[in-house]
């Protein structure tokens, strides 16, 4: 696996390098997409780690407690909301035992990609209000604290309507939505990284390629993504490793 190269359908890319030369420093976080949704954070900021990061030179380390990136609503941001294909993806490095839910990707009313307390990844998809519900795909599998792991979540859009689950480029979970029921089309919420909207749930974890497309990726792509020659979902074990 390599860091992740934007193309049209990359809504947000953040690698999270710390380069100068983009003009990142420990408040102000690059968005690597064309769309340039830069992030920033004010006092409570992540730890910029050199030494425990999986691309690129650096990733950055979420105490659990009150450490999150900002990113202002925008119209690309809009973009990403589910009203349209959307995936969701990171890798994540979660450390000791976090007592809360982790949230990696939060933008209130519209999706979230989170972990739990006990290690499962959740993708959450908010209906419209009309529908009063949420369709949320949740993994039965777990990910390995103090290891790096690849997440992803996905939802199609308008063809099946189906979310899913990917850890380390393999499927682990799926949730379809309610025939007749619509996604949240777009609100003016920010998306936040490493909280979520109400600052209730801190992610205890390192991050590291965070990015939102707005399709949804195949799983073959997000194999590949995730380090694999082929698509894990299909091949299982025999998928090999190549990072």
């Amino acid at each position: 696996a390599t860091e992740i190269k934007p193309n049209a359908s990359t809504m947000l890319l953040m690698h999270f390098d710390n380069r100068s030369d983009w003009g990142e420093n420990n408040t102000f976080f690059v968005d690597n997409s064309t769309y340039k949704n830069h992030g920033n954070c004010t006092g409570n900021c992540p730890a910029v780690n050199v030494t425990n990061y999986k691309f690129g030179g650096a990733a950055l380390t979420f105490d659990g407690t009150n450490d999150y990136v900002n990113i202002s609503d925008s119209a690309t941001a809009d973009a990403v909301s589910t009203s349209n294909a959307t995936t969701v993806e990171a890798w994540v490095y979660v450390a000791g035992s976090p007592t809360s839910t982790g949230q990696v990707v939060y933008k209130r009313n519209a999706y979230f990609l989170q972990v739990g307390t006990d290690d499962t990844i959740r993708f959450l998809v908010y209906e419209e209000p009309a529908a009063g519900g949420i369709f949320d795909a949740q993994s039965t599998t777990t990910i390995t604290r103090n290891e790096w792991h690849h997440i992803a979540g996905t939802y199609d859009g308008v063809s099946e309507k189906l979310g899913k689950v990917y850890i380390d480029g393999a499927l682990a979970a799926t949730d379809t939505l309610d025939a007749g029921d619509t996604v949240y089309a777009s609100n003016t919420n920010s998306l936040m990284i490493g909280v979520d909207n109400t600052m209730d749930t801190f992610c205890n974890c390192t991050l590291d390629e965070v990015a939102i497309w707005n399709i949804s990726l195949s799983s073959q792509i997000i194999a590949q993504h995730s380090g694999y020659g082929i698509d894990r979902s299909i091949y299982g074990n025999n998928a090999s490793l190549m990072n």
